[in-house]
């Protein structure tokens, strides 16, 4: 998607529970839960990403 962005795998469940996300796996997006509960396919994690 030639964006530049920070990834950050966070594997602590406390931190996890902060950031929102109550199901495994997710997105966090500036602060904002985006995706979780499932694993997302290639194309919609591009299709996610593209709006940021």
């Amino acid at each position: 998607l030639d964006k530049k962005a920070n990834v950050e795998k966070i594997t602590d469940f406390v931190e996890i529970a902060k950031l929102g996300v109550l199901k495994t796996p997710g997105i966090v997006i500036d602060g904002k839960v985006i995706f979780s509960g499932r694993m997302a396919d290639k194309k919609e994690v591009k299709e996610i990403l593209s709006k940021y």
